[in-house]
This record gives structure tokens, sequence and C-alpha cells, in this order.
């Protein structure tokens, strides 16, 4: 059994434990003690391996390392260590999550698989749906906890909501354990990581001095990286102040090049309000330290957040991120924070749910922990 401690707040969050999966009898259900490797789960474990991106970038080069981590974090469309909460709003696409569940209200949401040949989708935690529809298209699954389909029903309250759940026999389920968030983070983290440093001397580009703008004919200026060409791909690094950071237009790229925006700033908090769209181009914010990211307006690109909940009242490409909160308004926020407040007793075995509305821990003697501190502090305990 994997047991991962809290370590100085004498809580104990238990992984789904092997071994004691229940068997069902179906045509699209399996249940096995430790998930089969994959591609995806084979590079999260590389990336937890000490100078991993460094030794690969001596052997490959830049654009190779920035080409394979990519396609890494874009397996999923989002990828969430404690949760996903999608409040009136709708959502098509690839999920991960290793612990929290998915949970969605007010909104249709459809499953699709994401592009790891062999597992679609990762959910753990469970799923919740509320007056709506959570469809699995023919999704290849899984999971901690098998699940099944339900109609729509008012009347009787259930773990898994009044809306209704669909399509699970058009794919496969499997029950089985997968790697923990601490593992998923330290992949993500790693990869944040290797990018916030391929800029000597953490230089930010003079966003201010662009009036909000910035062109493809600016690489090569004061924290500006291009990383050359790696698989048909054209990769190049802007690093910004995401504390000062407006609005920001991004222009004169094309569907071959990916810019990174890479946060130097070290801010715990960062807000996008002013608009940060772009006429070309694949764009990817890494956020390498923030703990909260609070978007409400129009952002084109996928956003890394290792240690970050995000908070979005607007549509994001993709995102990889601690927990991820979407919806209208300030719904997203309402999402992750409408749970009353917990108190648990020193040494008290925490199941997985209540991580996906974590936002802090306050212990016993009145000092707060940031939900980051939890991967930073804990270790496998026992295995």
């Amino acid at each position: 059994m994997l047991i991962f401690m809290a370590c100085f707040f004498g809580i104990v969050i238990n992984q789904p434990v092997p071994g004691h999966a229940t068997a069902i009898s179906s045509a699209n259900t399996t249940t096995m003690t430790v998930a089969d490797q994959s591609q995806f789960i084979d590079t999260a474990i590389k990336l937890n391996t000490a100078d991993y991106l460094a030794t690969y970038s001596q052997q490959h080069g830049p654009a190779a390392t920035v080409a394979m981590t990519q396609a890494w974090l874009q397996t999923y469309r989002l990828m969430a260590l404690t949760g996903i909460n999608l409040l009136n709003t709708e959502f098509t696409g690839s999920v991960a999550t290793f612990s929290g569940g998915l949970t969605s209200t007010n909104g249709r949401a459809t499953i699709q698989n994401g592009t790891d040949s062999t597992w679609g989708s990762i959910i753990n935690g469970g799923v919740a749906i509320e007056n709506n529809h959570l469809i699995f298209d023919q999704v290849n699954l899984l999971t901690d906890q098998l699940l099944e389909n339900q109609a729509m029903d008012y009347q009787n309250p259930r773990p898994t909501g009044n809306g209704a759940i669909d399509g699970l026999e058009t794919g496969q389920q499997t029950q089985a354990e997968t790697l923990s968030p601490i593992a998923i983070q330290q992949a993500m983290q790693a990869i944040a990581d290797y990018y916030n440093g391929m800029i000597a001397g953490q230089t930010a580009f003079d966003v201010a001095g662009a009036y909000g703008n910035f062109n493809k004919t600016m690489i090569g200026q004061a924290g500006t990286l291009d990383a050359g060409v790696a698989d048909g791909k054209h990769y190049y690094i802007v690093n910004i102040d995401a504390s000062h950071l407006p609005n920001l237009q991004t222009t004169g790229f094309d569907d071959n090049d990916v810019l990174i925006y890479n946060d130097v700033s070290k801010s715990d908090t960062v807000t996008l309000s002013g608009g940060f769209t772009a006429n070309g181009g694949q764009i990817i914010w890494n956020f390498p330290t923030a703990t909260k990211i609070n978007n409400t307006t129009k952002i084109t690109g996928r956003i890394l957040a290792p240690n970050g909940i995000l908070l979005t009242n607007q549509n994001v490409d993709g995102a990889n991120v601690m927990q991820y909160g979407s919806g209208y308004s300030n719904s997203a926020h309402a999402a992750i924070v409408a749970k009353p407040k917990m108190t648990y007793p020193v040494g008290e075995t925490i199941k997985d749910d209540p991580l996906s509305y974590l936002q802090l821990i306050v212990t016993s003697a009145g000092k707060v922990v940031q939900p980051r501190m939890i991967f930073k502090s804990c270790m496998p305990m026992a295995s």
C-alpha cells in the first residue's frame, strides 16, 4: 500500500490500495493491481529522475528537449493533481486527474481520448455530474474506481450527482493504481524548472516598453531565446514578469512556431485580466512557482503551473496544474471554495476526495500551509 504523510500536519493521505479492487464481470471493465506502463507514465517516471532533462538536452539539444516535454504535457487537454471542477461551462476533451476526481455542474462534459495509446483519460477520485450530462466518447479510461452509466435523477441524492452519465460501454475501463500526484507534480516541476533556466540570468523582456505586444521580430532582444528546430517545430522562449503584466498580444508567429512565455517573477499569485491572445503559433504560459492563477480574460495557449490552482472564467486551450476550476463569471472560484471548512483530528486518515476542494491547511497551532507544501514536505512512507 502506498501511504503519503503530510509530515508536519499529522495527516495521512491514502492513495488507492492495490489488491483491493472489486472485479466486475463485464466486457468493458478490467481490474488489476498496478496500471500497465504507457508512454505517458514511462516519461513521467523518467522526469522524476534527477538531471534527466539536463542529460537529455546535452544529448539531443534544447529544441528536442522542449519538443519531448511538450508532447508529454499535451497528452491530455486538462491535467490536474487534485481535481478538475467545471461549473456553468461546456467541456470537450481528454482529462487526467490524479486525485480529487472530475466534477461538472450545469454544463455538458464530453470526455475523449488523449494521445496516449494505453490510457486515453485518467480519473482518480470519482466523478460527479449535476444538472446535465457527462459523456464518455469511446474512452480507454484508467480509474481508481469503476464508473457506471446513470440516468438523470433529481429525487434520490447520490455521490455521482443528479445528472446523467453515458457512453461508458463504448470504451474500456481499467481499475488500477497509477502514479501518485506527487510523482506527477515532480514531473511537471522538472519541466517548468527546465524552461525557467533556459535563458541565463532570468532577464525579463520589457513588455511595457513594447506596449503590450510581442512580435516574432523581437526575438534576439534581452529576455528572449531562439531555442532551435525539432520535429518540424521552431521553439522560442520569452521571459516575462507576470506580476506586472496588464496584457500581452502575440503577433508574427506561424503554425509551426511554439512560443513559451516563462514567468520569472516568482510571484505566488498571478492575475490575467487584460487580453492575452495570439494571431499565430502555439503558446505556452509557464508559471513555475505560482500557487494561484486567476484568469478573467481571453487567453491563447496552454498553462503550466505545477504548484498552482487555476481559476478561469474563460476557455483555455489546455492546462497542467495542481487544480483546475473553470466557470463563467466568478463561478470558477465558487466551484472550488464552496465546500465547508473541515476539521480533522491529528493522525486522522483522510480519503482522496477532500483534496478536490483543498485550498489550505490550518494546523492546530494556527499555522497556515499552502497545498503545494503538502507535495514539497511529503515523501512515500511505505510501498
